[in-house]
């Protein structure tokens, strides 16, 4: 270990994998014809994390407060693109004006209200830190936020 940080072996990446060899031989043996779809998700899924694994690392060793606010935006702009695809009616584009506000100033408010007061982090944008906590907020208020919408139009 360095500096605080896990380093993963091959060997540990590979242990990971074991839970997805015993969906296989579940869905195998109960005749589900999905193992294509599960081995392309489980390449996906890994690619994607090495992926964020290397520009986490370059966030986390070049702390700027614009790179960390980039990196907010687009988690914000993902979830809110991910709620208006859960919501499985058409919707105005007042609502989802509404929507996208309401995303942002909750969680930007509660974020900030939580690293600078709560936590005082120092300085506010390290992105150990803020990063993490802001994926916390925005997935949960995305959830809330759907399943608040759904309700509203469907009723």
């Amino acid at each position: 270990m360095n500096n605080n940080v896990i380093e993963l072996q091959i060997w540990q990446l590979a242990a990971a994998y074991i839970f997805i060899l015993i969906l296989l031989a579940f869905v195998k043996i109960r005749g589900i014809r999905r193992e294509r779809e599960i081995l392309i998700s489980s390449v996906r899924m890994t690619l994607q994390l090495i992926l964020t694994g290397y520009v986490l690392v370059y966030l986390f060793d070049n702390e700027s407060w614009i790179l960390t606010l980039l990196v907010l935006t687009i988690m914000e702009i993902f979830a809110i693109n991910n709620i208006y695809k859960r919501v499985n009616v058409k919707i105005s584009n007042r609502l989802k004006k509404i929507i996208a506000i309401s995303m942002v100033t909750g969680t930007v408010t509660c974020l900030l209200y939580f690293i600078i007061i709560v936590i005082g982090l120092r300085p506010w944008f390290s992105p150990r830190y803020f990063i993490p906590i802001s994926g916390m907020l925005i997935g949960n208020s995305m959830t809330g936020i759907s399943l608040g919408v759904n309700r509203l139009v469907n009723d």
